[in-house]
């Protein structure tokens, strides 16, 4: 594994923190590698992929807030998003019974499928992280929940 200044060219960091960002920021450009790697073989993006897995996994229909609350990529529009989602056949939209000026948003069974599809591909993005043991990879998650 090469050092951290040889990779970024540098001679120093000005503290430790500065050396844990620029580690931080390299090993997320890694990971986000792996995903576009993953998806560039899909029929869906990633952000896709986290809004069919956010409604896959609700206690019936939900609506654009409730996805946006959950997904992870904070610059998404959930509406188009939706929507595209609704173009593909993966959700559905239908206006509430009691309040037509909102909708429900399902999955389909078609939604459910490339869901599961997904699924099956993510190992290749797990594989970032094979390098580390399963206390490494706890201790990780301790560490990142730390820090946000």
């Amino acid at each position: 594994m090469a050092k951290l200044k040889k990779v970024l060219k540098v001679d120093s960091f000005r503290n430790k923190w500065e050396k844990v960002l620029f580690n931080f920021q390299l090993a997320n450009a890694n990971v986000n590698k792996h995903i576009r790697d993953t998806f560039r073989n899909l029929e869906i993006t990633y952000t896709q992929y986290l809004a069919l897995k956010i409604v896959s996994e609700a206690e019936g229909p939900v609506n654009n807030a409730y996805i946006k609350k959950r997904i992870i990529e904070n610059d998404s529009d959930v509406s188009r998003l939706v929507n595209r989602l609704i173009q593909l056949g993966f959700l559905s939209k239908q206006a509430r019974k009691d309040d037509k000026r909102h909708s429900e948003i399902s999955i389909t069974e078609s939604g459910l499928e490339q869901v599961a599809r997904v699924k099956k591909s993510m190992h290749s993005v797990d594989e970032v992280f094979y390098n580390l043991s399963a206390k490494e990879v706890k201790q990780l998650n301790l560490l990142l929940d730390k820090i946000r």
